[in-house]
Parts: structure tokens; C-alpha cells; sequence
């Protein structure tokens, strides 16, 4: 077919032909009556057949029957000079194929906004049982906002059990060339692109599984929905700004007088020297742990309690440690069920950690130093770690065991563990609404996803998001976020 650009066509003006492919024609168009930009749809009139046409307009009646915002609109169907064609909606900005042609990437926010909307459109596809075509460059758009519309992907017939799981695969193939190199975040999107090809540790992904792992690196680099409030809740993979936070009013009792200590302004620097819990213990340097006993009660052991979360400086002796044994001796700390691609304990960004924490620098938005709380450390670092140092990780019932003692003051900014001004109970126990949250050996089942297996859990609030209560059910116990760390317990 040769036109002449512009050229009218019926209610539109044809601009430009944007593709031709599988027998159809793509052009970038404005419906004059409405003075909207479309896109516009034909069979190729040189090569179609009365068969081909039905089958045409049997597919426009099918996507037009499915709306969602998730997805482009289908605007009109029509015909003009024997000639079929129908309109849909035109996002502001260019092809994803087109970027890929000339180079361009893209910021993490929006990557992060464009995996958001696939999940949520294949959760939706899935649900409604509806066939679909395959992901490609040239399914998605920029809009106006930087982030992407899906052109309505809907085709005649039922969904086959692969579509979904092929979607990914083309996805995560088309992922890293998106990517812009050495921002925060990139790596972590690369990440999601091989386990979305290749599988995590063998086992297929879900899209829903893709949308919790984008929540955690939302909340991981602060730009979640809450981000107002600080860091969020982590999960590569449950959504955890699911949980709403639980406001408590703390009430402290002071035994020998029995006064009733009412906190009011958070700022430290409004309290006065009276409602801040001193800390009896020595000063901790971060090259050991205070142990803290505590009674559980119920003829069970005497559990000692580490005082503080594990540091970066405590973390560094133990990699310092094994560094240099032979393979048998590092493998004696691994976990039983340790996936056997994990060769290592060595924390996500360890080196850039170690540096700031080194020379006090702020790095990810904590004031570091060798007396921070180690993150970025999956399940099974913290359980080698443990090992290694005679200890283990509490169980959950342990966990809230010791936390239902720990009557905290309020929550402190993430920093040297022996700086808590707040954050510290009558036990000299610190950091169950500050700090990281702690991984812990137990798994359950998420009340909020009855039909899903038991899922790692990890407890307590963090820095950017507090609450002593929380129990979080994270989906991998390979998750390393910048809000989740450990404390280590052992019986005496």
C-alpha cells in the first residue's frame, strides 16, 4: 500500500507509518472530529483476504470489549473505501522499541512503574481468562507522566497455561537494555530481570511475586507510596505496605516511684533528661555482643539476648574470620538448605557499606559507622553468622517472647547502636522499633494470603517505619534489603 503522508483516511489524517507486521499496518494518526492522537490499525490491503478481514473485526470487537486502565483504549472501528481499520488510543511518547533503537534508558522509577504495570495487567489477563498476544518492545509507551501505557494486548480465544510465564521471559529479556548503569537501584532491576527469565533458584516466578519485589526495592530506595514517612517495609517479594502501621501510645512505669512517664514530643531535643533511659552497659564497640537474659517463662531456658542488633563492625570480624579457611570450614556455617548457587555470606553493596561505615559517611540515607546495624543481609547470612558465633536466630515465638519485655521509649534515627536515646527498654534491649527489622529461623503462613505456602518471617520496625509488633512474612529467605538485619540469641 502506497500513501503519500499526510493522507486522509475516512475521520482521520494518516501522519506516518509507524510498522507493518503480520500481514497488518501501523499509523501514527489524528481523528479529526476529536482532534486526538491515535493509533490506527488496518489489515494490509494487498495482502488480505475476506477471512483475514473476519478475523480482523472479530479481534477488534474482543479488545474493545475489555477496558482497564492498565491498558490503551479502543476507540472505533470503521471502514473506508473497502478498506477496514479501527483507532485506539496513543500514549504521549515514543515505543520502548523505539528507545531501545536509539540507545535510550530509562531511571529506576520507572522501570520499577513499568513492571508494576505489566504485573498488574497479567494479574488482570490471568483473572479474566483472557488470551493475549506476546510482550515486545513495541507493546509499550511513554506517557506523559514517564511512565508506560501497554497497548491492549487482547486477542479471540481462552489464555494458554504459558502465557503468562513466556510474558516474563520477553520482559525480563527486554529489561536490561532499559536500564541506566550505576544509579541506585539498577542492579537490583537487573536482578528481577534474570530470576524473571531464568527462575530464582530454579523455581518459575509469578507476576505477583515481580510486584513484591518492585515494592521492596521501592522501599528499599525510599520511593514508595509512604516514602514520606522514611523507608518502608521490604518484601522482594510480600507486598509489605500491605501492613498498616499500628499506632501505640507508650506508657512507661517507672517501678520505684510509680510515675507514669507520658511521651509527648518525639524530638530528642524537647525531652528532658528525666524521660531518656540511661544505658547501664559499657559502651559497645561493635567487636562483640551484650548479652541480655531474659526469662520466657514456662520452665523454658534462659534465653541470652544480643542487646543490639548486629553491627557492621561485629559483621566485618566474622567475613575478616572465614575469609581465609579452607572451603569445608566456611561451608561448616552454611545452612542445611543454603541454595547451592550461594557461595558466599558477603553483604549486597558490602564494600560501599563498609567504606562509609569506615570513614562516617552517609550512604542510602544512614549516618554509618562500624556500630550501624548490618543490612543488606539475606536468611542465610544470618544464620552462617550466628552459627559461626555460637549462637543462633530467634524462633517468632522467642522473638515476641522478648519484645512483650521490652517497654521502648519511642523510635531513633538509623546509627550506632549505642546512641539510642529512645529506643532502649528497662532490659538495656535495644532497637526493636529502630535499626532494621530482624530475620528470624521461623516461617508461617501470611494470614493475609491463607492459600499460599509458609513464607520467611521477619519481626520488628526499622528506622523509617517503626512498630515492635510488626511480623513480616517475606516471600525468599534470599531477600537482602537496606531495612532488614538480625540480632542473635543463645540459651545459657
Amino acid at each position: 500500500m502506497t500513501l503519500s503522508f499526510p493522507c486522509t483516511l475516512g475521520d482521520y489524517t494518516l501522519l506516518s507509518l509507524i510498522k507493518e507486521k503480520d500481514g497488518r499496518l501501523y499509523f501514527d494518526a489524528i481523528q479529526i472530529s476529536t482532534s486526538r492522537k491515535v493509533i490506527l490499525e488496518m489489515p494490509d490491503p494487498e495482502t488480505s483476504t475476506e477471512e483475514s478481514i473476519q478475523e480482523f473485526l472479530h479481534e477488534v470487537r474482543v479488545k474493545a470489549s475489555v477496558d482497564s486502565p492498565l491498558f490503551t483504549t479502543v476507540y472505533e472501528a470503521s471502514k473506508t473505501d473497502g478498506k477496514w481499520y479501527f483507532s485506539y488510543e496513543k500514549p504521549d511518547g515514543a515505543s520502548l522499541a523505539n528507545a531501545i533503537s536509539i540507545g535510550k534508558t530509562f531511571s529506576t522509577h520507572q522501570l520499577l512503574e513499568l513492571l508494576k504495570t505489566v504485573s498488574k495487567a497479567e494479574e488482570f489477563f490471568d483473572s479474566h481468562n483472557l488470551a493475549t498476544s506476546p510482550i515486545s518492545p513495541d507493546s509499550f509507551f511513554e506517557d506523559s507522566s514517564g511512565g508506560f501505557r501497554m497497548i491492549n494486548p487482547v486477542i479471540p480465544g481462552t489464555r494458554k497455561p504459558d502465557t503468562s510465564a513466556l510474558d516474563m521471559i520477553s520482559l525480563g529479556n527486554i529489561l536490561p537494555s532499559l536500564i541506566t548503569p550505576n544509579v541506585p537501584g539498577a542492579t537490583r532491576i537487573g536482578t528481577i530481570a534474570t530470576w524473571m527469565r531464568d527462575g530464582q533458584e530454579g523455581k518459575t516466578l509469578t507476576w505477583q511475586h515481580v510486584a513484591e519485589m518492585v515494592d521492596t526495592v521501592e522501599d528499599q530506595l525510599g520511593i514508595g507510596q509512604n516514602a514520606t514517612t522514611g523507608l518502608l517495609e521490604q518484601s522482594p517479594v510480600s507486598p509489605l505496605s500491605r501492613y498498616k502501621i499500628l499506632l501505640v501510645a507508650i506508657v512507661a512505669i517507672l517501678a520505684a516511684g510509680a510515675v507514669f512517664l507520658l511521651i509527648g514530643n518525639n524530638d530528642p531535643d524537647h525531652h528532658s533528661t528525666a524521660t531518656k533511659p540511661k544505658l547501664t552497659h559499657p559502651v559497645f564497640d561493635g567487636r562483640d555482643h551484650m548479652g541480655i537474659p531474659i526469662n520466657p517463662g514456662n520452665g523454658a531456658p534462659i534465653l541470652i539476648c544480643d542487646a543490639y542488633e548486629v553491627t557492621i563492625g561485629a559483621y566485618k570480624n566474622f567475613l575478616d574470620s572465614i575469609k581465609n579457611m579452607p572451603e569445608q570450614g566456611r561451608k561448616s556455617y552454611d545452612h542445611p538448605n543454603q541454595p547451592p548457587g550461594k557461595t558466599g555470606h558477603t553483604p549486597l553493596d558490602w564494600e560501599a557499606m563498609l567504606d562509609a561505615a569506615q570513614h562516617g559517611k552517609v550512604w542510602e540515607d544512614y549516618a554509618m559507622s562500624m556500630r550501624t546495624p548490618v543490612f543488606n543481609v539475606d536468611f542465610w547470612d544470618a544464620y552462617a553468622y550466628a552459627k559461626w558465633k555460637g549462637y543462633r536466630l530467634p524462633t517468632l515465638e522467642e522473638w515476641k517472647t522478648i519484645a512483650d519485655r521490652v517497654s521502648t521509649h519511642g523510635q531513633d534515627p538509623m546509627g550506632p547502636v549505642d546512641n539510642y536515646l529512645r529506643d532502649v527498654g528497662e532490659h538495656n534491649l535495644c532497637g526493636f522499633n529502630s535499626g532494621v527489622s530482624e530475620w528470624t529461623s521461623s516461617e508461617g503462613k501470611d494470614p493475609s494470603m491463607p492459600m499460599e505456602a509458609e513464607r520467611p518471617i521477619v519481626c520488628g520496625g526499622h528506622s523509617g517505619l517503626p512498630g515492635k509488633q510488626r511480623v513480616i512474612y517475606v516471600p525468599s529467605q534470599d531477600i537482602r534489603s537496606k531495612t532488614i538485619g538480625f540480632r542473635t540469641v543463645h540459651e545459657q
